[in-house]
């Protein structure tokens, strides 16, 4: 997922990822992975993720990418507070 610039800062990236977890814990899923561009990795980082591994180019984008992995989602990133650096 990825919102654009011009939408950012708004909470869509929270809705976004809120919707993602509630289905993944529908499914009884307990692990969840991203590949995050680089500027993408705070937002995640402050909804509980961890980076997994080293940034590395996407061959698709060309754009600077790294996993990232959650196994919950930080309730303040899900509330009206949390961090939003690009969501």
């Amino acid at each position: 997922m990825a919102v654009d610039t011009a939408y950012q800062r708004r909470g869509l990236g929270r809705r976004l990822l809120a919707a993602v977890a509630d289905r993944a814990r529908a499914r009884d899923e307990q692990v969840m992975w991203a590949d995050a561009r680089e500027s993408a990795v705070a937002f995640y980082l402050a909804c509980g993720a961890r980076v997994a591994g080293e940034p590395y180019v996407d061959d698709g984008t060309g754009l600077l990418v790294r996993h990232v992995v959650f196994t919950e989602i930080s309730p303040a990133c899900l509330s009206a507070g949390g961090s939003e650096a690009t969501g």
